[in-house]
């Protein structure tokens, strides 16, 4: 394992999707580095499908395979993250902006920064500092096993001090720009999920270098983010 780091610019690779080359989503927020995933469909409702990495200037640009409805999650440590909605249009970068912001996710007592209010910049979002981060999901001993030829299992520690932890336990591929969530040891209780050991199966498409890094976050029903990790597979 080797610690996160945004020493250069890593945007989501771009892959053959058989459909429009350029259609992305791009944004920007006041503080980084850290990572974005995407779920296809309605925020907090769709499946994850895409992630790439927030740069040091907040900058972030993630391709997409289909126009539509994404829900866009923003995570940066020791921050509350932003879950948005948007609808990306077709063959064109669609930018982030304020209005996209689901505002209703938010739970009662959350506020936008510390006056309640976003940057007068659209273009431009600020996640609230975490005032709280000794109830943050903690993330531990990411584990990644290679079979030959193309077949990837993950696993992943994790605990939620509070008991709130929501499905957003995630991975993200570095080598292909694909972002998943982890399957839980046990169903979740009220929509809480369980503390313990997350695993997921990832098929490494042929042609992509199965050893690429990835990265893991989870967070929880509260927007509190755990620390960003990274590590990558050992050489089949």
């Amino acid at each position: 394992m080797r610690p996160f780091c945004m020493a250069v610019l890593l945007v989501a690779s771009c892959a053959d999707f058989g459909g429009e080359p350029d259609t992305a989503v791009a944004g920007r927020l006041t503080v980084g580095p850290g990572v974005v995933f995407l779920e296809r469909g309605s925020v907090q409702q769709g499946v994850f499908e895409r992630a790439g990495r927030i740069r040091e200037d907040g900058r972030f640009v993630v391709e997409l395979p289909a126009p539509g409805t994404w829900g866009v999650h923003t995570y940066v440590a020791d921050y509350i993250y932003l879950p948005l909605e948007i609808e990306v249009g077709s063959g064109f970068v669609t930018p982030v902006e304020q209005p996209a912001i689901a505002w209703q996710v938010f739970r009662a007592g959350r506020t936008w920064s510390v006056d309640g209010r976003q940057p007068a910049d659209i273009s431009l979002l600020e996640p609230p500092p975490d005032a709280d981060p000794s109830d943050d999901p903690v993330i531990s001993n990411p584990r990644i096993e290679f079979t030959p030829p193309d077949v990837i299992r993950l696993s992943l520690d994790v605990t939620d001090p509070d008991g709130n932890l929501s499905r957003q336990v995630l991975a993200y591929f570095t080598g292909m720009g694909d972002g998943i969530a982890m399957n839980a040891p046990a169903s979740p209780i009220n929509d809480n999920y369980p503390d313990g050991t997350y695993t997921a199966t990832y098929l490494v498409p042929e042609g992509v270098d199965p050893t690429a890094p990835w990265v893991f976050v989870a967070a929880d029903h509260f927007c509190s983010v755990s620390e960003i990790l990274e590590a990558e597979a050992e050489e089949p």
